[in-house]
């Protein structure tokens, strides 16, 4: 009898080890590939697409929009990254133009995929950063007043994201991501600054919802979020006499190029990343949320230096009266019809 009780001790010793130590092992390999996947990512967030790659790209998607062809932004860029592993060094523009011309041709996007190993690691990152800022939506003929009853629109394919800056003001782009992070302890310059004059408005990137705004340190802040989950906006050091616009809270569902506060000088003349800065400015920022071949979600912030210079192409126009500022354009799409 108590030889039965030894060996069903011994026998439930040993299952309990073996199923600590199989989570143990399978608890350090889910870290290990997940700090590996954030490795790649990390690296794709730090040298995003060269602006003349951006550009090409859009202005192949809308020629293929126009003539009912396939060629998508997303699908050229992910397929070029794959051929140069993201080493953009090597661009040729020719390669674009192949690539264009034979998904043009009808070639699917998937047997192209083929031709790479590692198609569907850079399709996740592109695809999560670049979705929605470029298709169809409707804008408005101009407003002259705010009264205006009957608002007329016109519908449009191209880049429909906006710079986050307003339309008209002087602004200079600072080269200083600085995306430093191990994983015991984050550090760096989680986006880029752009010097502009205090009291400047800045706008929606893209519809969404306002999901924080928050005073973090004596500096105002706030982040808008797609409607998809995928991308978050940060807009730091607002105005602290008035750091949102009137409606903006968290909650607040916006359309793209909407008002949605103002820059700031409070934190001016400290450092972020490798430069001293001038004051005043906005530190603008975008963390974007990619799905692994896992099934597994990672979140980087990316390098929105050359974004911010491709997003110039499309600026929200505010014009001001006694009341303050309003829309001269109104911007609608199909996800802040679905949402609002």
């Amino acid at each position: 009898m108590n030889r039965n009780r030894i060996f069903i001790f011994l026998l439930s010793v040993l299952s309990f080890l073996t199923i600590f130590l199989t989570l143990t092992l399978f608890t350090r390999y889910k870290a290990s590939t997940y700090e590996e996947n954030f490795k790649h990512y990390k690296k794709l967030s730090n040298s995003v697409l060269p602006l003349k790659v951006m550009e090409k790209a859009l202005k192949e998607d809308i020629n293929s929009n126009n003539e009912n062809k396939k060629a998508k932004f997303v699908t050229i860029v992910s397929l070029l990254a794959a051929k140069y592993y993201g080493d953009w060094e090597k661009y040729d523009e020719k390669d674009l133009n192949e690539i264009v011309e034979k998904l043009n041709e009808g070639q699917k996007e998937e047997e192209l995929a083929h031709l790479y190993n590692n198609y569907s690691y850079f399709k996740n990152f592109y695809e999560a950063l670049f979705c929605e800022l470029i298709g169809r939506y409707k804008i408005s003929k101009d407003i002259e007043t705010r009264g205006q009853e009957e608002i007329i629109f016109e519908e449009k394919y191209g880049l429909k994201a906006y710079s986050p800056i307003a339309y008209g003001y002087k602004i200079s782009f600072c080269s200083d991501f600085d995306n430093e992070i191990n994983f015991s302890k984050q550090k760096g310059h989680f986006g880029n600054d752009i010097a502009v004059k205090k009291g400047v408005p800045f706008v929606a990137v893209e519809s969404g919802v306002v999901s924080k705004t928050y005073k973090d340190k004596n500096i105002y802040k706030l982040e808008l979020k797609s409607f998809d989950g995928k991308r978050t906006y940060i807009y730091s050091n607002c105005d602290s006499k008035k750091p949102f616009a009137d409606e903006i809270k968290e909650g607040t569902i916006v359309a793209g190029g909407q008002l949605l506060g103002f820059v700031g000088d409070d934190n001016c003349c400290k450092k972020g990343g490798s430069q001293i800065l001038n004051c005043p400015y906005l530190h603008f920022g975008i963390k974007i949320k990619v799905k692994t071949k896992d099934n597994e979600e990672i979140e980087v912030y990316v390098d929105t230096y050359n974004i911010l210079k491709f997003l110039e192409h499309h600026k929200s126009a505010l014009s001001k009266d006694k009341d303050g500022f309003y829309l001269k354009h109104i911007f609608k799409d199909e996800v802040f019809e679905k949402n609002y």
